[in-house]
């Protein structure tokens, strides 16, 4: 008796041991299939120019949060931008939510007139984006030294729009944020533009689409005028469709180049060769 005892306790630990590692199998098999799935970043680099670094970047296996991109002059890291602004044709192409582009404002020291090679890559890889690198030469604006002073420019604005919008109108103004420029008077309304839903200033659009969504979307709110400063000029050359559907839907009345431009959007363009000797007599 003594020894049968004896003899299941000394084969008590072998048999411990056995359970033990058939649990360690198991649970080893139950790990399978639950293991993320590799990451799978992928992105385009849309467009490298004086005003911006463009594209889009996602990952796959993990859209949310954004993917961040690292743009790069030759081997130089100029920023790391989130990839977060929403863009119409990503979703249409099933890009996630669609909320996954980035615009990067374009540094002073690409536009040397030297040549100058942009790659963007998914941010702390070598996974390079499609479309990249471009190699682009950039100019500074050649008006650029005889731009007027932004104060004096400022004053230039609230003459324009002293003389030439009614009292009570709703102005878009593209403000890149500044306040003063929505200070109009007259019982007149300045409305940044974009703007958010408390009515903030909101960076700028992903693209044309975007723009013109953002524009009709405050036009049915109220808005009557959109005023561009000269700083902002370049939105015309940016958002190229944007700028058709201002020309194809809004009257222009207008346009000095060195201080600003006006659309009406309550009145419809005038008919092709009257539009531009009214131009032509507000620049005088």
């Amino acid at each position: 008796m003594r020894t049968s005892r004896s003899s299941r306790r000394a084969a008590l630990p072998s048999r411990l041991a056995c359970v033990a590692a058939l649990l360690l199998l198991a649970c080893a098999g139950c790990g399978k299939g639950k293991q993320a799935p590799p990451s799978a970043p992928e992105g385009h680099l849309d467009v490298v120019d004086g005003e911006s670094v463009a594209g889009w970047a996602w990952d796959k296996s993990q859209p949310w949060p954004p993917s961040k991109v690292d743009i790069y002059d030759g081997e130089t890291l100029l920023a790391t931008v989130t990839a977060n602004r929403f863009r119409q044709e990503l979703l249409d192409a099933g890009i996630g939510s669609g909320q996954h582009a980035f615009v990067y404002a374009t540094p002073a020291e690409l536009k040397d007139g030297k040549a100058h090679t942009i790659r963007v890559t998914i941010s702390g890889t070598d996974v390079e984006l499609t479309g990249a690198p471009k190699t682009v030469t950039l100019n500074s604006r050649p008006a650029a030294r005889r731009e007027l002073p932004y104060e004096e420019l400022v004053k230039r604005i609230h003459k324009v729009w002293r003389t030439k919008l009614p009292p009570g109108a709703t102005v878009l103004v593209v403000s890149d944020g500044d306040g003063a420029l929505l200070k109009l008077g007259g019982q007149r309304r300045g409305w940044h533009f974009p703007r958010d839903a408390e009515g903030n200033h909101d960076g700028q659009p992903a693209d044309s689409a975007d723009a013109i969504a953002r524009l009709e979307k405050l036009r049915a709110k109220g808005a009557g005028y959109l005023l561009l400063p000269k700083p902002s000029f370049w939105w015309l050359d940016h958002y190229k469709e944007f700028r058709k559907h201002l020309e194809g839907h809004y009257r222009l009345i207008v346009r000095q180049d060195d201080v600003c431009a006006i659309y009406s959007l309550r009145e419809a363009p005038e008919p092709s060769g009257q539009s531009g000797k009214s131009i032509e007599k507000e620049q005088q």
